[in-house]
């Protein structure tokens, strides 16, 4: 008989720390789902921002070390996005956010889907965007470094056209590079001060001679 009343309370223990558990879990996730809607909301409101050119309402979205970055950063040809996933690490203070930037390029016909992941960091209750250092850009296909004239390595160039090749069979790897390079080439790349044309002074007045002088009326 004790056997069998100790067997039922160890019976309603398991079945009391499953449903604590289960319950817990289900607050988590909850949890989770709220996070992911509210830094949805972020990311289609910087987006927003670009998109009306108010960098300055961009940059409130931005976390304080990637401020400088994104001020040199361009966002050259963008005509639409599309947030298409919202990954929050377990931390619940790091998420990656992969979004479908549209691009139009100079001569090229159709608009370029470019797919990135943006990394957001959740700061005093608040998410932030975090962008990756100069050089440097978070793709579909892993990270990609560039060069001083946001060139990537030739290597590099080989794996990312195999790697878009299998990914997207209607899109030109050459055209889709040359998209990611105009999204890390800094703004001030074109600013060249040694190709400038310097001011030159005006010229000082000529000095006038006796003979330039007029003559006094009688």
């Amino acid at each position: 008989m004790k056997r069998t009343i100790s067997v039922l309370v160890l019976g309603f223990t398991l079945l009391a720390t499953a449903a604590e558990m289960e319950a817990g879990q289900q607050v988590a996730e909850g949890n989770t789902q709220l996070e992911e809607a509210h830094l949805k909301e972020r990311v289609n409101l910087f987006y927003q921002d670009l998109l009306k050119n108010n960098r300055m309402a961009a940059l409130e979205l931005v976390a304080p070390d990637s401020k400088n970055q994104f001020l040199n950063n361009r966002y050259d040809g963008l005509m639409d996005f599309r947030v298409v996933g919202i990954t929050v690490e377990q931390s619940g203070d790091r998420a990656a956010a992969r979004v479908v930037r549209v691009i139009r390029l100079a001569n090229f016909g159709q608009p370029l889907d470019l797919e990135i992941n943006d990394t957001w960091q959740r700061s005093s209750g608040q998410w932030y965007l975090v962008l990756p250092p100069p050089g440097e850009l978070d793709t579909p296909f892993g990270k990609m470094k560039f060069d001083a004239e946001s060139k990537p390595s030739d290597a590099e160039i080989d794996a990312m056209k195999h790697r878009i090749q299998q990914r997207y069979q209607n899109v030109d790897p050459d055209q889709y590079i040359r998209a990611l390079q105009k999204v890390v080439k800094p703004a001030t790349a074109d600013a060249n001060p040694t190709d400038k044309q310097q001011p030159q002074p005006p010229p000082a007045p000529a000095a006038t001679t006796k003979s330039e002088k007029p003559k006094q009326q009688p």
